[in-house]
């Protein structure tokens, strides 16, 4: 499966996510909250405040704000590190496991609702072929800065000149087959003036 492709499916399965979050009734948290809160409950080890801020290369201030932030909504709380009396140990809560459940349903609804929408979109597509292709490296890095403009992959900015070249040749061979010779025809002025060109070979 093409990088685009993949990036593609992880960041609507986030967006589709970040999109349920929102629109829920509960802890509407930022980027670092939600970081620190998966950090101390999708790893096993306990963090203090210290081991946070090294994990996230955040500050001890920031920190300490985000963890206030959780602790309003009872997510986790703070506790004095008996080992060192000068450290504070973040420990899970209650609320903050049936919120970490809740978590994973969403993320999970949201990737199945990708992978449905994919689906209903490619059933209403044509079959498609693979075909490995060779470039040049210029004239890919020339692809590239092109579909970066249409913003579209590559891929699907050369299934769009391939399907334009093809309806091209095909135009030009009614054409050629109309007027009863071989000729080059120029699409454009035929295009641009409808019905003239026809009308002239008659």
């Amino acid at each position: 499966m093409a990088e685009f492709e993949i990036n593609g499916q992880w960041l609507d399965t986030l967006c589709r996510s970040i999109v349920q979050l929102v629109r829920r009734k509960g802890p509407d948290l930022s980027a670092r909250q939600l970081a620190i809160f998966l950090a101390c409950y999708l790893d096993r080890e306990a963090y203090t405040v210290r081991g946070l801020a090294a994990k996230l290369n955040a500050s001890k201030p920031d920190v300490r704000r985000a963890l206030d932030r959780l602790m309003e909504f009872d997510l986790v709380r703070r506790k004095d590190d008996p080992s060192d009396r000068h450290s504070i140990v973040v420990q899970r809560t209650q609320a903050g496991l049936r919120f970490r459940r809740e978590l994973g349903r969403i993320m999970q609804e949201a990737s199945a609702a990708g992978t449905r929408a994919k689906g209903q979109s490619a059933g209403g597509m044509a079959a498609i072929s693979n075909f490995a292709l060779r470039l040049p490296s210029s004239l890919m890095e020339e692809l590239k800065v092109l579909a970066t403009q249409d913003a579209v992959s590559v891929n699907q900015f050369l299934v769009q000149a391939a399907a334009e070249k093809v309806a091209i040749l095909k135009a030009r061979g009614y054409l050629a087959e109309q007027t009863g010779r071989n000729v080059e025809v120029d699409l454009e002025s035929v295009l641009a003036n409808r019905y003239t060109y026809l009308d002239s070979q008659q």
